[in-house]
């Protein structure tokens, strides 16, 4: 069989975005709605800055669930309930949007005890990422009653609110946060993008991968597809290994990824080890983190 491996464009990545979220639909028919909402929440202290926040991630395909995908607080108010105040009203606008789950991923030098008080359990952990340190995947399910903990200076939370936030917002949470983390874990060089298609002779896509490099050498997956006519012919497993290939020359050590139930065989069959599982609600399908040493 001919094929060409070329760079994917931002059509093709919109293109295997669809067509991977209609495959997940027809193994995983949604019970609520499959587009995902982005809230901005922030935490003003009296002179009206943004001194924290956080980033939620509403539904999307794998239904009723909030990603909690940043939690900030500023250094000069930490240790006064303001994290706390934070993931109780990120808790209550899930549940208010419908969500059954809450799930999140932090550092070990981020906040995993702070959120194992308000409930939180890992069911997954990346052990040496980035290097000497862990990743912790961790969730919870949300009901009526998740206001449970409460921080010993809680009562210090009457000189600060809680607003809906912008795009700016948003940014003063990324740059807090990242500032964070490079005390801990400094950012070796930016993402670099592998995404890749193979083409036949008339230049149409018959596979595609979108992956990376991250800024601490592990080399993630995003996203495969292939077109329905070349599936069973290696094409994927032949896209993942050049994936490899060029990530190991960059510098990255280990793959990490995640696959439902109908797509984790693939990556097991390509030698990635599965570090933790989640099942969804409602629709009762298993996410899996997987991970393979380079």
């Amino acid at each position: 069989m001919d094929y060409e491996i070329k760079l994917l464009t931002s059509e093709d990545i919109e293109y295997i975005e669809k067509r991977t979220a209609e495959y997940t639909r027809l193994h995983s028919p949604l019970e609520h709605t499959e587009d995902e909402e982005e809230i901005v929440l922030k935490a003003e202290n009296g002179a009206g800055e943004t001194i924290g926040g956080s980033i939620l991630e509403l539904g999307g395909l794998t239904g009723a669930r909030m990603l909690l995908s940043m939690l900030w607080v500023d250094e000069r108010y930490r240790r006064k309930g303001l994290g706390s105040m934070l993931i109780r009203e990120s808790e209550r606008i899930a549940i208010e949007r419908g969500c059954a789950v809450s799930c999140l991923c932090t550092l070990d030098f981020q906040a995993p005890d702070l959120y194992k008080k308000h409930g939180y359990s890992v069911y997954a952990v990346y052990e040496d990422r980035p290097r000497t340190h862990s990743v912790y995947y961790m969730s919870k399910r949300l009901n009526g009653n998740n206001s449970v903990y409460r921080s010993s200076s809680s009562g210090t939370e009457k000189h600060f609110v809680t607003k809906i936030g912008n795009e700016d917002d948003a940014k003063i949470i990324a740059r807090g946060l990242k500032l964070h983390d490079d005390l801990f874990a400094p950012s070796l060089h930016e993402t670099i993008h592998l995404n890749k298609k193979l083409v036949d002779e008339n230049g149409r896509m018959m596979a595609g991968i979108v992956a990376g490099v991250d800024v601490w050498d592990g080399c993630y997956i995003a996203n495969m597809y292939v077109e329905q006519e070349y599936r069973g012919l290696g094409l994927g497993s032949y896209l993942l290994r050049e994936v490899e290939r060029e990530a190991c020359e960059k510098g990255a050590y280990m793959l990490i990824t995640n696959a439902q139930n109908w797509n984790v065989g693939f990556f097991k069959k390509n030698g990635c080890a599965e570090v933790g599982a989640i099942k969804y609600e409602p629709n009762g399908h298993s996410c899996y983190e997987l991970a393979k040493r380079l």
